[in-house]
C-alpha cells in the first residue's frame, strides 16, 4: 500500500510539473516499450478528467431540463444543436481558446484536449439521462407517498393500510420491517412523505437518521405507528427524531384486521 501511494504521489508531481510547465512546441515520441504506460497513463488520466466533467454536466444538465418546463424549452434544442457538431468542428475554437488562456504554459494545451474528448460524449450522456427522467411514469414519482414498513403476516393491520391508503389515491411501498440503511435509502431516493410501522422501529429508524446526519433531507411529515403499546413520551422521541407528526393505530398484532381505531 505504501509503494502504491509513493506511485500516485509520484505520479501526480510529474504530471502537475509536465502540464504547468512550458509549453512544448515539439514533442519527440520515444518508441522505446517502456514510454508505453506512460503514454497510456496520460491518456487515462485525459480520459478520466472529461469523464469527470461529462458526469457533472449531464446530471446537472438533464436533470434540470427534465424537471424545469421553462428550462426545457430551450436546453434541449441547444443540446440537439451541439450534438449534431462534429467533434472536430470544436477543435479549433477549444484549442485556440486554451492556449489563448494559457500561452505560455503546457496546460492549455492539456485542457483542449480534455474539453475535445468531454465534446465527444457528453451530449449523448445528457441526452439519456434526460430520456430516462423523462421515461418514468407519474406513478412511480409519486411511489413513496406512503412507506409501509409492516408485514402482512405478523401485522394484519398493515394490509389494511396498504389497501386504506390506496383507496384514496395514493400509492404505497411495501418495504416490511428491518434492513434500516435499505428504508433510509428509501425514503431518500423515493421522497417518502407517510411512514408506517411499530413505533419500537421508529426510533431505531430515528437512532439511524442521527447516525447517518440525513434527516434533514427527508420529506417526511406524517406517520403511523401501532401494533404494540406506546407512550407519550415515545412520541416526542419518534417526532422529534424523524421529524413528523406521529399518530396511534390502537390495537395489538393478536387482535388481528386492520386495528380497532386511529387517531
Amino acid at each position: 500500500m505504501f509503494a502504491a501511494g509513493l506511485a500516485v504521489f509520484h505520479g501526480i508531481v510529474a504530471v502537475a510539473r509536465t502540464w504547468l510547465g512550458p509549453v512544448t512546441p515539439e514533442v519527440e515520441i520515444s518508441r522505446s516499450p517502456l514510454a508505453l504506460p506512460v503514454y497510456a497513463g496520460y491518456s487515462l488520466l485525459r480520459i478520466a478528467a472529461a469523464y469527470i466533467l461529462s458526469l457533472v454536466f449531464t446530471l446537472v444538465y438533464g436533470y434540470v431540463a427534465a424537471y424545469n418546463a421553462k428550462a426545457e424549452r430551450f436546453m434541449i434544442p441547444l443540446l440537439d444543436v451541439l450534438q449534431s457538431i462534429p467533434v472536430l468542428g470544436f477543435l479549433p475554437g477549444v484549442m485556440l481558446a486554451m492556449v489563448a488562456l494559457f500561452p505560455d504554459r503546457q496546460l492549455g494545451l492539456e485542457l483542449g484536449s480534455i474539453l475535445l474528448i468531454f465534446t465527444g460524449q457528453v451530449w449523448n450522456m445528457a441526452f439519456s439521462f434526460y430520456a430516462s427522467l423523462k421515461s418514468i411514469p407519474r406513478e412511480m414519482r409519486e411511489a413513496a407517498s406512503c412507506q409501509a414498513g409492516l408485514g402482512c403476516g405478523r401485522l394484519p393491520w398493515g394490509l389494511g393500510f396498504r389497501l386504506g391508503a390506496g383507496g384514496i389515491g395514493r400509492t404505497v411501498v411495501s418495504t416490511a420491517s428491518g434492513v434500516t440503511a435499505r428504508q433510509v435509502m428509501l425514503m431518500q431516493d423515493l421522497g417518502t412523505t407517510v411512514l408506517t410501522c411499530t413505533p419500537s422501529y421508529a426510533l431505531v429508524l430515528a437512532e439511524a437518521l442521527k447516525a447517518e446526519a440525513v434527516r434533514q433531507r427527508l420529506k417526511l411529515r406524517v406517520g403511523f405507528f401501532g401494533a404494540e403499546p406506546w407512550t407519550e413520551g415515545m412520541r416526542r422521541q419518534i417526532e422529534s427524531g424523524l421529524g413528523l407528526e406521529a399518530f396511534d393505530v390502537y390495537g395489538l398484532t393478536e387482535l388481528g384486521g386492520p386495528g380497532v381505531a386511529g387517531e
